[in-house]
C-alpha cells in the first residue's frame, strides 16, 4: 500500500501522456478533392491509428522557404542513466533517497502524497508532477518567473537529449479538477509549455507529439514536467520533399488528424465526434519518428475546424518525402 495515491497520480500522467510558415492574408480558399468517408486506420508506420477530416480546406498562400530535400534520419534511443535521473529530480526538488517502488521498467519517487515522480524505461520518458487538488495550493509560493522556469526545462532537456531544444506551444491554463483547461489570460493560473528537439533545423516530433511538456505558474513553480529522452541521430541520404503546389492538390484520403484541441468552454465529450472541417493556414517540415528507428519527413498544419458543432484548433500530419 506504500505509496498508493502518489502511483496513482503517476500512471495517469503516463497513460496521458522550424520553419513555420505564416500564410498571406489574402489566399483563395482551395477545398480539396475528393473527400471519402472518415476512417480510422493505421498511420503507416506509426504504432497508433489516428482518423482523417471529413473536409478539408488548404488556404496557406505562397511559400518562399519550403524545402526541396531533407536529409534522411537513423535514430537509435538513448538509454536513462543515473546522473539523467539525479539532475531531473533536482530540478523539481526531489532525490533519490525518495524512491518507493521499482519493477524494472517503472520507477516511483513521492514525497508523501503532496508531489511525485517517475522514471519509465519503456518509453524513455521522466516525469514529476504536484497533486494539486484546488486552488488554495498554488498561492503564495515561488520567487521567480515563468521565463525563468522555461529556460531551466529547457537547458535541463538539452543537457539530457543531447539537442537543442525549442518551445513549439505556450497555453493559458487554469485549474478544473482533477484537470487544467483552456484558460483566458487574466483567468490563468498557470502554462503549458511544450518543446521538442530540433535536428538539421526541423523539429523532432515524437509519433505521440511533443518530447517535452511543462506546466508552471506565472512565478516559475513546476507543477508539471515530462522529458522524453533525446536520441542519438544519424543523417542519411537525403529525400525529396513534395512541393506547396502538390501537397495543395491532396485530399482527405492523405491526410490524419494528429491533435484536437477545443475552444473555451468546449465539451469534453465533442472530442469523440468526427472533424468535419478543418481549414489549414499555417504549415511547417518536421521530423516525427516512428517508434522504430527512423524519423520520416511530414507537413504538420495548424487552422481551424469543426468537430461535431463546435469550433476547435486542429493540427494535421501529411507524409512529404518522395
Amino acid at each position: 500500500m506504500v505509496g498508493v495515491v502518489g502511483l496513482i497520480v503517476v500512471m495517469a500522467v503516463i497513460n496521458l501522456r522550424s520553419k513555420k510558415v505564416t500564410p498571406q492574408k489574402e489566399t483563395e480558399e482551395r477545398e480539396a478533392r475528393p473527400t471519402v468517408e472518415v476512417v480510422e486506420e493505421g498511420v503507416d508506420p506509426f504504432p497508433i491509428k489516428l482518423a482523417r477530416p471529413e473536409r478539408l480546406v488548404w488556404q496557406i498562400g505562397e511559400k518562399t522557404d519550403w524545402p526541396e530535400k531533407v536529409k534522411g534520419l537513423e535514430i537509435t534511443p538513448k538509454a536513462i542513466g543515473q546522473e539523467e535521473i539525479v539532475s531531473f529530480l533536482g530540478l523539481v526538488g526531489m532525490k533519490t533517497e525518495q524512491k518507493v517502488s521499482e519493477n524494472g521498467e517503472l520507477v516511483v519517487f513521492e514525497e508523501g502524497k503532496k508531489r511525485s515522480a517517475y522514471v519509465d524505461r519503456n518509453s524513455m520518458v521522466l516525469g514529476f508532477v504536484e497533486n494539486i487538488t484546488s486552488r488554495e495550493q498554488l498561492k503564495g509560493e515561488g520567487e521567480g518567473s515563468l521565463l525563468e522556469g522555461e529556460r531551466v526545462i529547457k537547458e535541463l532537456a538539452k543537457k539530457i537529449g543531447g539537442m537543442e531544444v525549442r518551445v513549439v506551444a505556450r497555453e493559458n491554463k487554469k485549474l478544473l479538477y482533477p484537470r487544467w483547461v483552456a484558460a483566458k489570460p487574466e483567468e490563468a493560473e498557470a502554462t503549458e509549455i511544450r518543446a521538442v528537439y530540433v535536428v538539421d533545423g526541423y523539429p523532432l516530433f515524437s509519433f505521440t507529439g511533443e518530447l517535452i511538456k511543462a506546466t508552471i505558474t506565472a512565478k516559475g513553480r513546476i507543477l508539471k514536467l515530462e522529458i522524453g529522452l533525446g536520441k542519438k541521430v544519424e543523417t542519411k541520404e537525403e529525400v525529396g520533399v513534395l512541393g506547396v503546389e502538390e501537397i495543395e492538390t491532396l485530399g482527405v484520403d492523405k491526410v490524419w488528424v494528429w491533435k484536437k484541441e477545443g475552444t473555451l468552454g468546449f465539451e469534453g465529450s465533442d472530442f469523440e465526434e468526427k472533424v468535419s472541417l478543418v481549414n489549414v493556414t499555417e504549415i511547417e517540415a518536421v521530423y516525427i519518428e516512428n517508434g522504430k528507428g527512423k524519423a520520416g519527413i511530414y507537413l504538420l498544419g495548424k487552422g481551424n475546424g469543426i468537430i461535431g458543432k463546435q469550433p476547435a484548433k486542429i493540427t494535421i500530419i501529411v507524409p512529404i518525402g518522395r
